[in-house]
């Protein structure tokens, strides 16, 4: 069976259920049941061959951001966090891509100061960043690139 479709619009789901939960556009007012995180980069990387569903996985990681998960201390060494930086690779020529990436970078960055640490950590992480802000197209947007850095604490 092609799952393609139901995967694509359950993660478009779940997306509008975390930003729908916000009671004045902050952190959300639920607390993330256990593996979050982790299955969303799961399915990130299941379905890293599919554009659409990498653009609203990578989007579900972003609308997570740094809101409270249930016993995340215990789960964070499941996350992949190179993973965004290898789909910032494949996907160059996807601006929308590149937008949820820096997105997602700048919310596991401030999910914890041990992922930060980690995406620190990724070979290329400032030069993928660099260059995101050239193949993102729309000129409001390139601002994603700085927060995720900010969040980093990198200089572009």
């Amino acid at each position: 069976e092609d799952w393609d479709v139901p995967s694509e619009a359950s993660l478009d789901s779940f997306y509008r259920v975390i930003k729908g939960s916000r009671s004045d556009g902050g952190d959300s007012i639920l607390e993330l049941p256990m593996n979050t995180r982790s299955k969303l980069m799961h399915s990130l990387q299941e379905w890293r061959e599919e554009e659409a569903i990498v653009e609203v996985a990578l989007g579900c990681i972003a609308a997570v951001g740094s809101q409270a998960e249930e016993n995340f201390d215990e789960t964070v060494d499941g996350i992949d966090v190179e993973l965004i930086v290898n789909i910032m690779q494949t996907y160059e020529d996807e601006s929308a891509i590149q937008e949820q990436a820096c997105l997602a970078i700048k919310g596991l960055a401030e999910a914890s100061e041990g992922l930060k640490a980690r995406l620190l950590e990724v070979e290329g992480m400032g030069e993928e960043l660099k260059a995101a802000k050239d193949r993102i197209t729309n000129e409001r947007n390139k601002k994603y690139v700085g927060q995720a850095a900010a969040a980093l604490g990198l200089e572009l």
